[in-house]
């Protein structure tokens, strides 16, 4: 029976949801409520996820849940499932850690200066043209055009440095670390 249950478990992780139908199916053959079944396969998937994230040998994760005091013929199943699936939920997690946001690759600015105007002689209005060239995670690129006055630009610059200097703080490199 537990083999069923990571078998759902499984489609659970690889579709993102599995229906009703399903959980209320096997729990009236196990005779158990609905709910209950539901959440025994939500820690069944967090349990193979975690041990696929950490890529953790079929021994490891036996001996992680080991505590749960399985029978020997659980313990088995659990290990078939995990050493089944286990590169599929590599490349699933690989899939989804990346956050597919677009990567700098190229910057290339102007520097444009207004003199003066036919109102205002002496008016110095300097502003910044900047094409900012990105790539996908398909490696295609894409061209933004960014126009700023000196205001604007000294406050991306602000932003941008403090961003830095909160990336570099023990919080995100923890936080970094956990994602990793």
């Amino acid at each position: 029976m537990l083999s069923e249950l990571c078998s759902i478990a499984l489609d659970q992780l690889k579709s993102g949801s599995v229906s009703k139908s399903k959980f209320s199916k096997a729990a009236a053959a196990l005779q158990v409520d609905a709910s209950e079944l539901e959440a025994a396969v939500n820690a069944l998937a967090h349990v193979l996820l975690e041990c696929a994230r950490r890529s953790a040998s079929e021994d490891d994760m036996v001996n992680s849940v080991d505590e749960l005091s399985f029978s020997d013929a659980s313990k088995a199943a659990l290990r078939s499932c995990y050493s089944g699936s286990a590169k599929e939920l590599r490349a699933l997690l690989a899939d989804t850690a990346s956050l597919r946001l677009p990567h700098y690759h190229n910057a290339e600015w102007r520097l444009d200066v207004s003199l003066g105007t036919r109102h205002c002689r002496n008016a110095l209005t300097p502003s910044i043209l900047l094409q900012l060239e990105t790539r996908d995670m398909a490696d295609l690129p894409q061209q933004h055009m960014l126009q700023l006055d000196y205001a604007n630009l000294d406050h991306l610059v602000q932003q941008l440095e403090q961003a830095v200097k909160e990336s570099n703080s023990k919080h995100a490199r923890r936080i970094l670390r956990y994602v990793k």
